[in-house]
């Protein structure tokens, strides 16, 4: 049999440009692939024929592999160079955000743990005008551009909800590296959504995979809300059993069995307890300062040589986090 054999990598590459549906997304999985084989190349390179001259190159005698070699590297830093403008492209937006004041909630889980439907039945749900749905899938790795939507709560709230790619075990990281910049989504967001799918029985196993990826990503400041979704495919004993263990929402995207909570709990958490009180921060901190003016009101102002004295009003959420940056100097 005439088969490829392809390593573990190499296949997750395969699926995920498979699935690319945009130019970012492209370019992104191309530098992960150029990544990966460029410590891979053998004798023979890319290519199968051995010598390779012309413009560019140091002459008709000048091997295939180091003329593939060179080849990846410049194009790598092509690559990079344009993902710095896509970087840049989405700090401006997230910096829009914090300026107009809208919380932002990513959702977060296993790939196929049913993000994208919830996102959509959000969606169809809380906004008149249906905006366009996010592409969905039973399969692994169906989303794999950040798509942001806007819905409005039941108390007249604006919240923007933004779908991220699906997280798998030991993600190569050459697209860790890669989608770097989309990930970024996830740790500037106000709160993370970490959906489940309660219907997989490696589903302990599948949230101990995202928490480890989240403490990757240096996101594990940031509050989640954990939600088992699919406990429609679930027998209620079951179900009942995770209740009793979890301090947790269950839901089913497919038909909006626990919505209610889940929106109400969404509403508590960016938007009630108020609490009031005193930070000291170092004008050597601008991001926390950004962010301290971007999502809490600022009561009181005082200076005092290098350091400013705040007394702010925000919600729990907000305290919490803020809070922690003071502490991690």
């Amino acid at each position: 049999m005439n088969l490829k054999i392809i390593d573990r990598t190499r296949l997750i590459l395969d699926i995920f440009a498979s699935r690319a549906k945009t130019s970012k997304v492209e370019l992104q999985i191309s530098l992960a692939q150029m990544n990966y084989f460029l410590p891979r190349l053998n004798q023979k390179g890319i290519w199968l024929d051995n010598q390779s001259g012309g413009i560019g190159t140091r002459g008709p005698g000048e091997r295939k592999l180091e003329y593939d070699r060179r080849y990846l590297r410049d194009k790598i830093s092509q690559f990079k160079k344009d993902l710095e403008k896509v970087k840049m492209r989405r700090k401006i937006q997230r910096s829009q955000r914090k300026n107009d004041r809208i919380q932002t909630i990513a959702l977060v889980g296993y790939t196929n743990s049913g993000k994208s439907t919830l996102l959509n039945q959000l969606t169809n749900l809380l906004m008149e005008n249906n905006q366009a749905p996010v592409y969905a899938d039973d399969k692994l790795f169906a989303t794999l551009d950040p798509t942001t939507r806007r819905i409005v709560l039941k108390t007249e709230k604006e919240v923007l909800i933004t779908d991220t790619v699906g997280f798998i075990n030991k993600l190569p990281h050459q697209l860790v590296a890669s989608f770097r910049s989309t990930l970024e989504e996830i740790s500037e967001a106000t709160c993370l959504l970490h959906i489940i799918d309660a219907s997989n029985p490696d589903h302990i196993y599948q949230e101990k995979v995202v928490f480890d990826t989240l403490k990757e990503l240096g996101a594990c400041e940031v509050p989640v809300i954990k939600v088992y979704n699919k406990i429609d495919l679930v027998h209620s004993n079951y179900i009942n059993l995770l209740k009793d263990k979890e301090n947790a929402l269950f839901i089913s995207a497919k038909n909006g069995s626990g919505f209610d909570e889940l929106l109400d709990k969404i509403d508590k958490v960016l938007y009630t307890q108020k609490i009031t009180g005193f930070v000291t921060i170092n004008y050597n901190r601008p991001k926390l300062v950004d962010f301290v003016f971007s999502y809490a009101k600022i009561l009181e102002k005082y200076y005092c040589g290098a350091e400013m004295k705040l007394k702010i009003q925000t919600n729990e959420l907000t305290w919490n986090k803020i809070r922690k940056q003071l502490d991690n100097k």
